[in-house]
């Protein structure tokens, strides 16, 4: 099975890109990015999410988190609708957060 690169285009101005996808199944491809993802599941039930090798399933109100580069993929079953919400954060982000918050310190 392929694993492909997405590239993740940030909302202008914004460090994240945010998604939100109604009717999602049944499968999300195996794939990987260099921002964390986090998701949230408004509504389904046994939604199945495979991150580095390791299933997950997931129901309506739960939350989950995909580390940078990690590998991962999604799939619900053909006869559910699934509706998913989440945000990519830019990898460079949270380094330019580090960088701020270390100006700040040697401020004080």
């Amino acid at each position: 099975m392929p694993i492909a690169y997405e590239e993740v285009d940030n909302l202008v101005r914004l460090p994240f890109k945010f998604f939100k996808r109604s009717n999602y199944a049944p499968k999300a491809p195996t794939h990987w990015h260099t921002g964390i993802e986090i998701d949230y599941l408004v509504s389904g039930e046994d939604f199945k999410v495979v991150i580095a090798g390791q299933t997950h399933h997931y129901n309506s109100g739960d939350i989950w988190a995909i580390d940078r580069s990690q590998i991962h993929a999604a799939t619900g079953h053909k006869d559910r609708s699934y509706y998913v919400m989440g945000l990519i954060i830019d990898n460079n982000f949270f380094a330019n957060c580090k960088n701020k918050l270390n100006t700040y310190h040697n401020i004080w």
